[in-house]
């Protein structure tokens, strides 16, 4: 059953304007790297010798905001990133892939893998004080079940053969269930109604100390820890907006360490701070169609084999860091990992234009590789392999599709003849910068199962497996409720004649927010309100809204403040309304927010010497500023905006106010000017491109 949602965002204006928004073949792997990641952490972490000192405390800045904890519950990466320090299994990972003992000292397995023995370790205490006992093992393997943990649902049965021997078997032989076995073990009864979410218990080197929403979560050494202890005493996560943000409070020292792609990291002075390169499970590679000519002769594929340089590609697209591996196994996983693969086909052009003629190719031949457009990283990859294969007499062509294409032809139909897989951070945050997608779907880079379905006209966007397994997006200026809720549920309907949706007839359709279940459905329009704001009547409106079951936020912000002046309306329930009467009634509240700040210009305009010198101080400093900041930006856009409007400023149309929203944010400024930047930089360049804008 799969968890669904609808959502209908309707950017508007004050008085209507612009708002501030807005498969039978096989698969051969002729060259792959594997990508990696880099920590950046404050010097001075280490003793003298490069050893690990004990105590002190540590800062750590993370993209997304953790809110729960519950090892039953909690999906995302960098939530299990944490709880991992927190809880512990029967058995736990290692760092080359391999599992040893955790709460169980030993273990043993069936030959036909089907039964699983476990000896519980002496003396391991939860964070409460409590000893470990069997009914507490029993307990979480129930709970695991109960929660559908993945592997869980192949257990026939489970019990304690004594006080110190768990016995787990299985309905069929499974040698991977040793890893499903890490699943936490937690005291009896603990999380019965889900509070691990928010006060977590474990057996862990580091216990849960406190947790401020939207702020940080503190995690201290546990004492009392039966394994090797933690070598700090406290460590602090704090939970930042994205990876351009990590890198400000680093360089800052507001944070210690944090974790980050290397188009971020390679801003990091060296000097100030130690770069830790560690393995992401991220693997790209030139897919072939094994069925497609020539692509179905042997010597082709070992030719095309011959004429790339992965390494190339490392340093030219990712800065150097990756790894050439010769399978799609990642070097992190040194258990399985083979490095004698990596020079299975060193770069020879000579050898690659020798098996080309042998199959009646002399001159070489031409194809044509799919790429999908909203991966930047795999359209630099293809340009570089272009330059590689030319150099062999092969003529590669570049076809990039959006994401639905691709997604339909190459990976669902292998409608190709070549391909390169895998979306880099610019574009995800440059999605999240249009609000086609969520900060926590794009900063979750550990499931794969993720997916992002986008039209050209960027008016739909539908998440696969984020918040819930399905989440329809349709957009559109202006006014048009009736026409984006029609649109919407075509496209919903049509998705239901193949999809199992989870609906109960009591509540409606199921959705991971407790406040969409019902309909599913949300509402949302984008209002720039500078009027009410500079009246100070904004939060008495504001009030006002929450009283016909909609709720407000601001949707730029720094701290408490808001920053453009743009508010964002939505119903705040959909159980026991219509989809109908959700639109209808969000709608009557925009219109009176319209009709209340129309109001308020008339106000202001009545001082037309004072308003209209505030609205070209703005202008001035926004048009001849050398250097600009985000919410500089966007605070002095929102007065540029409100004089456009009113008609006190004439060098502006709407068109030019869209590129200005649009390409003042800091991923689409960096993707406008096609290169990664530091903030200073940015700050140069927004500057310009502002100029640059008016002047067209």
């Amino acid at each position: 059953m799969k968890s669904k949602s609808l959502s209908i965002i309707l950017a508007l204006a004050a008085a209507l304007n612009l708002a501030a928004c807005g498969t039978s073949t096989t698969s051969t792997q002729t060259s792959s790297a594997a990508d990696t990641q880099t920590e950046a952490a404050a010097s001075g972490t280490e003793g003298e010798t490069g050893e690990a000192k004990d105590g002190g405390s540590f800062v750590y800045g993370l993209a997304t905001e953790v809110d729960n904890l519950d090892p039953f519950t909690a999906t995302t990466a960098d939530a299990k990133s944490i709880y991992f320090n927190i809880y512990e299994g029967l058995v736990k990972v290692q760092t080359d892939g391999t599992f040893a003992g955790a709460v169980a000292s030993d273990y043993t397995i069936s030959e036909d893998a089907k039964t699983y023995t476990f000896t519980l370790r002496d003396g391991v205490q939860f964070h409460n004080g409590n000893e470990v006992t069997a009914e507490d093992v029993l307990y979480s393997i129930q709970h695991a079940i109960d929660s559908k943990i993945t592997g869980y649902d192949n257990i026939d049965t489970f019990e304690a053969s004594d006080d110190h021997t768990v016995v787990i078997t299985l309905k069929k032989g499974d040698t991977d269930f040793l890893a499903d076995a890490s699943q936490a073990i937690v005291p009896k009864d603990s999380d019965n109604n889900g509070e691990l979410a928010l006060n977590p218990v474990g057996t862990g080197p580091f216990a849960f100390e406190d947790y401020a929403v939207q702020d940080h979560l503190t995690l201290k050494r546990f004492e009392n820890y039966w394994g090797t202890p933690a070598h700090l005493d406290q460590v602090t996560v704090r939970f930042l907006a994205d990876s351009s943000q990590e890198l400000v409070n680093f360089q800052s020292g507001a944070i210690d360490g944090f974790t980050a792609d290397a188009s971020i990291t390679e801003q990091v002075d060296p000097a100030g701070a130690n770069l830790n390169i560690g393995n992401s499970n991220a693997v790209q590679a030139l897919y072939l169609n094994n069925a497609a000519e020539p692509f179905d002769q042997l010597e082709v594929r070992q030719a095309l084999c011959y004429a790339i340089d992965p390494q190339n590609i490392i340093d030219t697209v990712d800065y150097g860091y990756g790894t050439e591996i010769g399978t799609a196994m990642i070097p992190g996983l040194a258990a399985y990992y083979d490095e004698s693969l990596a020079d299975t086909y060193a770069k020879d052009t000579e050898k690659a234009r020798e098996l080309l003629a042998k199959v009646g190719y002399p001159d070489g031949f031409s194809f044509t590789v799919t790429v999908p457009s909203v991966y930047q990283v795999h359209v630099d990859t293809a340009q570089v392999l272009v330059n590689d294969l030319a150099e062999a007499g092969i003529t590669m062509n570049i076809n990039q599709v959006d994401w639905a294409t691709w997604l339909e032809n190459v990976y669902t139909n292998r409608d190709y003849e070549a391909a390169v897989k895998d979306m880099d951070e610019l574009t995800k945050q440059s999605l999240v910068e249009k609000h086609l997608i969520s900060p926590e779907f794009a900063n979750n880079n550990e499931d794969d199962s993720k997916a992002i379905l986008i039209n050209d006209e960027e008016n739909i966007c539908i998440t696969i497996n984020g918040k819930d397994h399905l989440k329809i997006q349709v957009f559109a200026e202006g006014f048009a409720t009736d026409e984006l809720l029609n649109l919407a549920v075509e496209i919903d309907q049509k998705l239901e004649k193949f999809l199992d949706y989870s609906f109960n007839r009591k509540y409606g359709y199921l959705t991971a927010c407790p406040s969409d279940v019902g309909t599913g459905l949300r509402v949302s329009s984008m209002l720039h309100l500078p009027g009410l704001t500079l009246t100070e009547n904004i939060g008495t409106i504001l009030k006002y809204v929450n009283n016909f079951g909609t709720s407000v936020k601001s949707v730029y912000s720094e701290g408490n403040k808001s920053v453009g002046d743009i508010y964002e309306i939505s119903n705040n329930q959909t159980l026991g309304f219509t989809e109908q009467e959700i639109a209808k009634n969000v709608k009557a509240v925009t219109q009176k927010l319209i009709e209340q700040e129309r109001t308020t210009r008339k106000y202001l305009g009545k001082d037309k010497l004072q308003f209209e010198d505030g609205i070209y101080r703005d202008f001035g400093i926004f048009t001849n500023a050398r250097i600009m900041n985000s919410n500089e930006c966007m605070d002095l856009l929102s007065s540029v905006k409100l004089g456009t409007d009113m008609g006190v400023i004439s060098e502006l149309d709407d068109l030019k106010v869209k590129k200005l929203y649009l390409y003042t944010k800091t991923a689409n400024l960096q993707k406008y000017f096609g290169k990664t930047m530091d903030s200073e930089e940015e700050n140069v360049k927004r500057a310009e491109l502002i100029k640059q804008i008016i002047k067209e």
